[in-house]
């Protein structure tokens, strides 16, 4: 059995209509596989998160990529929001089509911003230039809150402009590569 089949794979957790997103092939839109996972607000949930985006895109030359800006924005996530507060949650989405990946991640808000901080020789390497390594890896970065919180979005690969389950919102920071 593979990803998708009743109760395999990372989306087996859900309906057999919610477990993958595939347009028909006469469609003039190309098809988009999309699966989602909340983990609890946790920096030991981080490697579930990795094996779950990890698992769905074996065979994809974009993976590593995937896993991690997966990494990065899950665990700021977790750092800088309400979602690593006892009972958080934090919920990742993995989209996939021929060319090009979406990772997003949404977490439960918090009233600070995303920061782009491009890294400099006085600054420690190792903390504070996670989304300039995201907006470096991805096509398209972006962000938008909403009632159930903040969602970051990456897209990495080829940018499917005109298909609606990719379409986001687009702040004024947006950055495009």
């Amino acid at each position: 059995m593979g990803w998708g089949s009743a109760g395999t794979g990372p989306a087996a957790w859900l309906p057999a209509a919610q477990r993958s997103a595939t347009l028909v092939p006469d469609s003039p839109v190309p098809a988009i596989q999309s699966w989602a996972r909340a983990l609890p607000g946790t920096p030991q949930q981080a490697g579930a998160a990795r094996h779950f985006v990890a698992d769905l895109l074996k065979g994809s030359p974009l993976r590593d990529d995937a896993v991690m800006v997966l990494s990065e924005l899950f665990t700021n996530a977790v750092v800088h929001t309400d979602s690593g507060k006892p009972g958080g949650l934090v919920t990742v989405q993995v989209s996939r089509w021929r060319g090009g990946v979406r990772i997003a991640v949404t977490d439960q808000g918090s009233p600070r911003v995303p920061v782009i901080c491009t890294p400099t020789a006085c600054e420690p390497a190792e903390s504070g230039n996670g989304l300039f390594m995201v907006s470096c890896l991805a096509s398209q970065l972006d962000w938008h809150d909403d009632a159930s919180g903040r969602t970051i979005c990456a897209i990495l690969g080829k940018v499917p402009h005109d298909h609606p389950a990719v379409r986001l919102a687009t702040p004024s920071w947006a950055w495009r590569s």
